[in-house]
């Protein structure tokens, strides 16, 4: 059910989310060695078979690849800047990140957030947020979402606000984190970027 009352943020009546449908596709080949340990997906939201927006979320599997740090900075960008701050050239977790979060072994980078109005509202954006990481994680995630302003990323000021709603705590000056072992959401969520 729609509420008619608008959100602080834009003024508006939110959408009804029940509308929504996600739609994932695997960017890459079935057999592709140089894509192990990676896997990038593309999540095109539609509202009644319309566009309502796009996601894309990037699983970076530690035992599918010795060289996990380089995958990811492979594949450029924001995703690529995560690598350098969260992993070791080995592909484990930095002490620091490692120190902060307690079982999360692997990643999933969320990016090139787009959303279309009334669909950009913060809480229908957690939710479409929250939908993506319950479908491609378990607790042993670490969840990354960029702040605006983040190196290379592309819709930070979409996915910023939906990173902060299930109680963050910072992790230096930049990123906020929820461990998945400790919060309702399915990994550790982690924006990242300035702010």
């Amino acid at each position: 059910m729609t509420d008619h009352t608008g959100t602080p943020a834009t003024g508006r009546a939110p959408a009804d989310p029940a509308r929504l449908q996600p739609e994932f596709r695997h960017r890459d080949r079935l057999m592709d060695p140089t894509a192990a340990g990676a896997q990038v997906w593309q999540v095109d939201i539609t509202a009644d078979g319309e566009p309502a927006g796009s996601l894309q979320a990037t699983r970076g599997l530690w035992w599918k690849a010795v060289d996990l740090r380089e995958r990811l900075t492979d594949e450029g960008s924001f995703t690529a800047e995560v690598a350098r701050r969260t992993l070791r050239p080995d592909g484990a977790f930095t002490d620091d990140f490692d120190d902060l979060i307690q079982r999360a072994g692997y990643l999933l980078v969320l990016d090139r957030c787009e959303r279309k109005p009334p669909w950009d509202d913060p809480l229908t954006v957690a939710g479409v947020v929250t939908s993506v990481i319950d479908r491609l994680t378990d607790t042993f995630f670490a969840v990354v979402l960029a702040r605006a302003g983040a190196p290379g990323s592309v819709g930070a000021h979409v996915l910023e606000p939906a990173g902060r709603m299930p109680a963050a705590v910072e992790f230096t000056d930049e990123p906020l984190i929820v461990d998945g072992s400790r919060a309702p959401l399915a990994g550790a969520v982690i924006p990242y970027g300035t702010g």
